[in-house]
């Protein structure tokens, strides 16, 4: 239906260390803010497009009723929330799968340059604690923060869509991953079970 579009398969259906069943959810990510919000408006107005797919489509008015619920689970704010139901759609495709459409960049930084995996040379893996300088782009795919750790800025990379823990400017957060180098730039991969950066609280 949207042979002009590119799009990207992330989550259990994509992942190698993970196990996908029947109704595991089919997680997409559309590369490009303007082709996500066509699809969307497609989706959200094209009965006959929604029957001949068999997909369920939610109205728009679900983005309203999932800000709260983001504001809560994940304890941010009003416009932190609406940016994430903006940017990660759910439908429903017959029988009874979830499938999601997700944007793969930012609205306010489309050009912006991001180390990739693919190319790069592993150097070793890290365990760093770092503070959190732009997390801009962490609401989008790849998933992309930029820290700061002994004075040394770096990119933080992953292809991983989980909104765990929510990252602001100025957090000061663990980092465990593999650090790389591409070009000259060095750069953090969460590429395996066990990579994460969660905020440094108390409790962790």
């Amino acid at each position: 239906e949207f042979k002009d579009v590119d799009f990207g398969l992330f989550g259990s259906r994509f992942s190698a260390d993970s196990v996908a069943t029947k109704i595991s959810d089919i997680d997409l990510v559309v590369y490009g803010p303007k082709d996500l919000e066509r699809i969307l408006s497609a989706i959200e107005n094209n009965k006959d497009l929604c029957k001949r797919i068999g997909l369920t489509g939610r109205p728009s008015s679900t983005i309203e009723k999932y800000i709260p619920y983001y504001m809560k689970k994940f304890n941010i704010t009003e416009t932190e929330a609406r940016i994430i139901t903006l940017r990660k759609r759910r439908y429903i495709l017959e029988p009874n799968i979830k499938l999601s459409f997700n944007c793969a960049l930012s609205e306010r930084e489309p050009r912006r340059k991001i180390p990739l995996t693919i190319g790069s040379g592993k150097l070793h893996d890290v365990t760093i604690e770092a503070t959190a300088l732009d997390t801009s782009m962490s609401s989008a795919l790849p998933r992309v923060f930029s820290v700061e750790t002994e004075g040394q800025k770096m990119d933080v990379v992953t292809g991983t869509w989980s909104l765990k823990d929510f990252i602001r400017p100025g957090d000061k957060v663990k980092i465990v991953g593999a650090l790389r180098e591409s070009d000259g730039v060095t750069f953090i991969s969460l590429e395996k079970p066990g990579d994460i950066i969660i905020p440094i609280t108390n409790d962790k």
